[in-house]
């Protein structure tokens, strides 16, 4: 029963790494489809 602690710290760390995961996912899509869009407008004129 002493590890109930640790597994509820584990399970924490794992929750707030998949939700910093996320967001920075959500980051890397939106900076790909502007960096796109920049590099197209780019070469276009």
């Amino acid at each position: 029963m002493e590890n109930l602690s640790l597994y509820i710290g584990i399970a924490a760390a794992a929750l707030v790494a998949w939700w910093i995961f996320k967001k920075l996912f959500k980051l890397a899509i939106y900076a790909g489809i502007i960096g796109v869009a920049a590099w197209f407008f780019y070469f276009q004129s």
